[in-house]
């Protein structure tokens, strides 16, 4: 495909990311140690990024584990973010395409009681979610739970999910002047 220019909408990187759970990963650091279970979460990933190109033929750039993030949950312990970004180019070098446009591509179905067509999940996408669950059965993890229809999930508003970080914060401050007037 030479001579043709890359047009400027193009989206040339594809992120996602892979969440894990804070108990799980608790219990095999407490189980193997720190060292161990990041070993074995790399090759998760790895395993995970392989299939992902094998099938789509997304190019895999790089992923980096973060777990430096989270919060506090009602009771003051620290809940951890534990997640990967993962980063793919978005060219097939064999027939020169973007994957990208063709995973995209989604189903629409007949809702039988409005009679309205509503767009289905995508299942390349719902795939690649049975290949993250897959990759990180062997220590212990398991596909989250999918919804029955998209949208299904209602999302905090704003102002809601301030009111909830606010209520954690003053509990947390609480709780930690009743610390330090217990050590005074």
């Amino acid at each position: 495909r030479q001579g043709r220019r890359v047009r400027k909408d193009y989206r040339r990187m594809v992120e996602a990311v892979v969440v894990l759970s804070d108990d799980r990963m608790r219990e095999l650091i407490s189980e193997k140690g720190w060292k161990s279970t990041r070993e074995s979460a790399s090759e998760a990933m790895d395993k995970l990024t392989r299939a992902i190109s094998d099938e789509h033929g997304l190019v895999p750039v790089d992923w980096h584990f973060h777990t430096e993030e989270g919060h506090r949950d009602a009771n003051g312990r620290f809940v951890r973010n534990w997640h990967a970004h993962i980063s793919f180019y978005n060219y097939n070098f064999e027939n020169g395409k973007s994957p990208l446009v063709q995973m995209s591509k989604c189903r629409y179905f007949k809702d039988e009681q409005t009679g309205d067509m509503k767009r289905d999940f995508n299942h390349n996408f719902v795939a690649l979610q049975d290949k993250a669950g897959e990759a990180f059965k062997s220590l212990g993890f398991r596909r989250g739970d999918q919804q029955k229809f998209p949208g299904e999930k209602k999302h905090k508003n704003k102002s809601e999910h301030v009111s909830r970080l606010e209520k954690q914060n003053a509990l947390a401050k609480k709780k930690f002047q009743q610390e330090r007037k217990a050590f005074a």
